[in-house]
């Protein structure tokens, strides 16, 4: 009789190892960060300076050149906070048009703008 009290703990221990591991892996594949997040601050902070080095050389370069979390690649986040894509944006005309609205919309306010798109958002 003594044997079969132990077999409910080791199928509870079981079970709890498994829904461990399970929310582990979890939070593995779903990349949630503790603490290593991009901020929206610091992503909107090395935006403004990209646009800054790119206004100051005339728009010449290409898009917003990359600098701390900032880059014009496939999957970044801070690119999604400003653009509302994780796709990164060509360097062609249209491109250089929406980068540039963008570069003044941040500037003139706080939050990155929602949705992005960067179609002709307010005359000024």
């Amino acid at each position: 009789m003594k044997k079969g009290i132990a077999v409910p703990y080791i199928i509870a221990i079981f079970l709890g190892v498994g829904v461990i591991g399970l929310l582990g892996y979890w939070l593995f594949v779903s990349g949630i960060k503790f603490g290593g997040g991009v901020s929206s601050e610091q992503c909107r902070t090395d935006f403004l300076e990209a646009c800054n080095k790119w206004t100051s050389a005339g728009y010449n370069t290409n898009i917003p050149p990359p600098n701390g979390v900032f880059k014009n690649e496939d999957n970044n986040v801070c690119l999604k906070q400003i653009t509302g894509s994780d796709r990164a944006l060509p360097d062609e005309p249209a491109s250089k048009w929406s980068f540039r609205n963008w570069c003044s919309t941040i500037g003139s306010v706080s939050t990155p703008p929602a949705g992005g798109g960067g179609g002709g958002g307010s005359a000024g």
